[in-house]
């Protein structure tokens, strides 16, 4: 049996599960209807609870289900986890389709890094892969971050691609600069099918990521697009990263270890790719979490993840799944676009 384990240093806090949005590969919504209720999102109170249990965390990130910004006070929320936090990176994900009366100076004066979800080059493309979002509307929010960052906030932009859009990065490229944002970093396509949907909705949403899988694309077209891409963002000063690891084992994940997800609600689960509550591991808002850290049930997942046969959950792990296409892409394109696995160093 493993020995008690310490506590994470680094975690994805899901601030809430509202979301403007219902792109087409997020289980969200499927998951949010088996909730108690529709939405819901962290208050004050329970983040002192978790700054009382996680005291040393080097890295929070508000990112899950839900849109950070559209959290309800989100400016309130920001600026008292870094009064609690006054010395750890706090990081935040948007997909900036919100309206316009988001108080996004406020957000972002209590913020260390950015990042802006952008699937997508141009209308057709964006409003494909961000249901219910406008491109126009992502443009002017885009441009009104960039216009009122503190100047230490570093900004990125994140860009899911597969085998529908991988012929066009290098104009993503040319929309991040265009943006005024100097950073993009490259996702593959992912994923984010959980056990818990509907049998129907899962095979629909299979049947669209299958679709547009990158293993559909040639060899030498995806790397001729990658170069064509790097190629252009060293032209237009743009830093641009394939993000992921081409080395990537199941044995060497730090989820569950070093890093924690958890739910507005509180749930402790295995991942980030995996945030279906039916997954949790106990509440922190129930259970201290030095107990669920160091439950039988954790020790358990822990041990499996380092043996022959790792969690039935672990198996299709976008970041295995995708490790193969990153080993080409960091073999036959430039030193630029070396991958890394999240956005922190453990």
């Amino acid at each position: 049996m493993e020995t008690k384990n310490n506590l994470p240093i680094w975690a994805s806090i899901e601030i809430t599960d509202i979301c403007n949005l219902e792109c087409p590969t997020c289980p969200r919504t499927e998951i949010i209807k088996r909730g108690d209720t529709l939405t819901g999102y962290l208050t004050t109170d329970k983040l002192d609870i978790i700054k009382s249990q996680l005291p040393d965390l080097k890295e929070i990130k508000f990112q899950g289900l839900g849109e950070p910004f559209l959290t309800p006070k989100a400016h309130e929320k920001f600026h008292y986890l870094k009064k609690l936090y006054p010395n750890t990176q706090v990081l935040s994900i948007t997909n900036a389709a919100w309206k316009d009366n988001v108080e996004v100076e406020k957000i972002l004066q209590n913020v260390d890094y950015l990042y802006i979800s952008i699937d997508g080059h141009d209308y057709e493309t964006f409003e494909k892969f961000r249901l219910k979002a406008s491109f126009e509307q992502m443009v002017r929010n885009v441009k009104r971050i960039k216009k009122l960052a503190p100047k230490n906030l570093k900004i990125s932009i994140n860009s899911t691609f597969n085998n529908d859009t991988a012929a066009d990065l290098y104009k993503c490229i040319i929309l991040a600069k265009a943006l005024g944002i100097d950073n993009i970093r490259f996702n593959l396509i992912q994923n984010w099918i959980t056990e818990s949907e509907t049998d129907a909705l899962k095979s629909k949403r299979r049947d669209f990521i299958n679709n547009i899988s990158l293993s559909k694309l040639e060899t030498e077209s995806l790397i001729a697009s990658v170069r064509r891409m790097s190629d252009l963002a060293k032209l237009l000063n743009v830093k641009a990263q394939i993000i992921g690891n081409s080395d990537f084992k199941i044995s060497d994940c730090h989820w569950g270890d070093k890093m924690m997800y958890m739910t507005q609600k509180g749930e402790i689960l295995p991942c980030g790719m995996r945030c279906d509550p039916k997954y949790s591991f106990g509440n922190i808002f129930k259970t201290n979490i030095e107990e669920i850290w160091n439950s039988d049930k954790m020790v358990d997942f822990r041990e499996m993840k380092k043996s022959d046969t790792p969690p039935k959950i672990c198996m299709d792990c976008p970041y295995l799944v995708n490790s193969k296409i990153l080993k080409l892409l960091n073999d036959t394109t430039s030193e630029n676009l070396k991958s890394d696995f999240l956005y922190h160093k453990l």
